[in-house]
This record gives C-alpha cells, structure tokens and sequence, in this order.
C-alpha cells in the first residue's frame, strides 16, 4: 500500500509539472534546478505540496541555534517550531527523492562565539543522526562580520567535518577578503595552512564540502557581479560545491529582487534559469517570502494554497 501510494504521488507531481507549458515563464521556472530555505513552515502536507508542486530538487530547513537549542541538539533532537515536527518532514522529503540539510546557526548575535566550544558534541551528534536520516550536510548560517572571528569560524568547520558533511553561508563581501588582510587575526602558526588561499571564501572552500554564496541584492548587476567573483573562486575547488542563493523577501532587502519580479517576471524566471544553469542550480530564500510573492499569501498553520500557475505569470 505504501509502494502504490508513493506512486500515484510521484505521478500527481509530475502531472502537475508538465501540466504547464514549459515555454511560459512559469513553466520555465518550474522546469529550472533549484533549491528553498525554509526558516518556520507551516502543516508538513501543505508545505510537501508547496515543494512538489514547484519541483525544488533540495529544502534547507533550520532546525535550531546552539546558544538556545544545545540540549536538543547534541542529543540529535530537531527544535520543533510547534507547527510541524522536522524530523518528520525530513524523513517525508528524503522518501520523494528531495535532498535535505538541517540548518542550525551558533549564537543570535553573528560575532558571539561564546558557544563554539558546544559545536563539537552538536556535529557529533547529527552525524549519527545523518545515517539514519540520510540528510546531505549539516548547513551553517553563521556570518561573522568581524574579522576576528575568522579563525574561530574556520576552526569550527575543520572540527564539525570530522563527523558531518559541512555546508556553510558565504558574506558577499567575503569574495574580495584577502587573506594576506586579515592575517594579522590568526595564529601565526594556524595561518599556514591557508597561506595559498587567496581570499576567504577559498579558506572556508578548503575546510567545508558544500557553500551557498547570499548573493544578496535589488539589482540584477549587483547579484551578476558577485557571481562572476563567486564563479572564479569555486573553479580553484573542483570538489567543493558552491550554489548561489538569492533574497526574496522585501523585508530584509529594501524592495529586494522580489520587487523585479513583480516588474517583469518573465525577465526575473530567466535570470533564475540563466544562474541554475551556470552554477547548476540556485537558491530560494524564503519559503514564506517567494509563497507571498507568488500568491500574495501568508502560509499559516492551516491555511490552504492555491497550487499551480499564478495569475501574474
């Protein structure tokens, strides 16, 4: 019964997908690589749907912060955000062939590492976790803008490797960091390992397996430029896999990249596929931010959407 019913879901999705014509925007949108953030999300059916039905191939879902979730974390517990229980959901994407990473950040304030020294039994404990789970990195947001922290950064990431993949967010303004700038804020002898890294990003790039670059902007230049820098870095770390992410939520980027959408969505789903193209899939962040954008609809708990192509598309 559970074969037969992961069947007809797998064909409802694909119906719904090739339901569309790939030449309008949306349908091109659809059929481009790409990937969601997902900070709070409401019923796990809704949000399935939500995922299925616009065919993201993998889901960032955070699952916690050290500096309050600690206990749950180092015991492999997920932060249940009360509305829908995480490992549950991740078990139910991972089923439907849609790869997963835990987020989990250290403290609220960016230049805290108070709580560092914890990371290690965290790291441990999703480790055993992930072979159970399946999931495919551990993925930190942590985004020091103190150049102080670097070390400290980097150092965290060398001792969570050793018993989880590692995903980390990379700063924009990370790209044009120079090593050789900030050298003074490491240990002499810690430095030497990176004394051949250009920039940070190439210093994170050889101590992490996977990155996602916040290409945070309100323009498409902007975003452009980063990525062309973004690009040239990643191609110096063959095995490293570098995706960009872009911002879709007003409210934390001024009128942000959502505000071209709604000028020209057909310009904005070009772009997308143009970028999942180049990097071989790109990012959405946010789950609510992109549902509102679409739909002009908050997702709540028990709320109902409405699934298939928008209006303004």
């Amino acid at each position: 019964m559970k074969i037969i019913t992961f069947l007809i879901c797998i064909i409802s999705c694909f119906n719904i997908i090739n339901s569309i014509d790939p030449s309008t925007p949306f349908g091109s949108y659809l059929q481009t690589k790409k990937f969601l953030y997902v900070w709070a999300y409401p019923n796990s059916e809704n949000f399935l749907k939500f995922v299925k039905d616009h065919n993201f191939t993998r889901v960032y879902i955070y699952v916690g912060c050290v500096e309050w979730d600690y206990d749950k974390l180092s015991k492999g517990n997920f932060y249940d955000s009360g509305n829908s229980d995480a490992k549950e959901l991740f078990q139910k994407l991972i089923s439907q062939n849609i790869e997963v990473e835990p987020v989990i950040y250290l403290n609220d304030s960016p230049n805290d590492f108070s709580n560092v020294e914890k990371m290690e039994e965290v790291a441990k404990a999703m480790g055993q976790l992930q072979k159970t789970l399946k999931f495919k990195a551990l993925h930190f947001d942590v985004e020091p803008s103190n150049t102080s922290n670097f070390q400290s950064l980097l150092k965290m990431y060398e001792t969570a490797r050793k018993y989880v993949p590692v995903s980390a967010i990379l700063k924009p303004g990370w790209l044009n960091k120079n090593m050789v700038d900030v050298k003074n804020k490491f240990d002499e002898e810690y430095f030497e390992n990176f004394k051949n890294c250009e920039t940070f990003v190439d210093a994170i790039m050889t101590v992490t397996d996977y990155s996602d670059l916040m290409a945070y902007s309100n323009t498409y230049s902007i975003i452009e430029n980063f990525l062309s820098k973004y690009d040239e870095i990643r191609k110096r770390h063959p095995e490293h896999e570098a995706k960009p992410v872009i911002e879709l939520d007003p409210n934390i980027t001024n009128d942000g990249i959502a505000a071209e959408f709604k000028k020209d969505n057909k310009k904005f789903f070009e772009f997308l596929e143009k970028v999942s193209k180049q990097f071989d899939g790109i990012t959405i962040h946010n789950y609510i931010a992109w549902n509102i954008d679409l739909y002009s609809n908050k997702p709540t708990k028990d709320s109902e959407y409405y699934f298939g192509e928008p209006k303004q598309c």
